[in-house]
């Protein structure tokens, strides 16, 4: 819990404040005593003059706050979806059963798609604050909340069932993994023009990030 003090109900705003400003100050002084106790654990195993300089690196506090920032969000909001998974048919008849518009540049991609086991499965979704550079950076996000990437079927059942989901103002839902060559390919729900027409995208990625403001379908490791 992040705020460990109670705030009672009939405190003035400013005290409500000042009480809330106690317990985040109560909470960093928490982090760096445990953060102090560490080194001193570790400090005999380091040579003292490389971890002097490495403590008076300015990129090392900005740093440590990416990592504080990434394992915030991995403790915010995850939606879990039950789901039952046809897994008896090919990807190309599975894309055609959505109804959706189907966007693709190599059809390889989709004969390659991973399939995925299991008749029913919990796909869990969690959206990122953040932009994230690369899809090596994307699995982080994934293992940091202790999940893999969910297989396309899997994906597909959480759709059919809610396709509200992938609506316009709700953002693009989507999952990914690497091929037998270790090419990166990507599956993706959405939806444009003013909600009209609904797509569904499974295709090689072509290098750059990951927007923030989409949905990732992850399965548990």
């Amino acid at each position: 819990m992040l705020f460990s003090r109670n705030i009672m109900s009939e405190a003035s705003s400013s005290a409500e404040h000042y009480n809330i400003y106690l317990s985040t100050t109560d909470l960093i002084r928490e982090s760096v005593a445990y953060y102090r106790t560490l080194l001193e654990q570790q400090v005999t195993r380091f040579d003292i003059d490389a971890m002097r300089s490495a403590l008076r690196e300015p990129e090392l506090a900005e740093e440590m706050v990416r990592v504080l920032r990434r394992r915030i969000g991995a403790c915010g909001k995850v939606v879990v979806r039950h789901v039952r998974v046809d897994r008896s048919v090919s990807c190309e008849t599975l894309l055609k059963r959505t109804g959706r518009t189907v966007l693709t540049r190599n059809k390889q991609v989709v004969l390659d798609a991973p399939v995925g086991s299991g008749d029913e499965t919990d796909v869990y979704l969690f959206e990122l604050d953040h932009f994230i550079e690369d899809d090596f950076d994307l699995d982080r996000e994934y293992e940091i909340r202790g999940l893999k990437a969910s297989d396309f079927y899997s994906l597909e059942a959480v759709i059919r069932n809610d396709q509200t989901l992938s609506e316009r103002g709700r953002g693009t839902v989507a999952t990914h993994w690497q091929d037998s060559s270790g090419l990166w390919c990507f599956a993706a729900f959405s939806t444009e023009f003013n909600d009209c027409e609904r797509f569904v995208q499974v295709d090689r990625r072509v290098p750059g990030g990951w927007s923030g403001k989409w949905i990732f379908a992850g399965i548990k490791t």
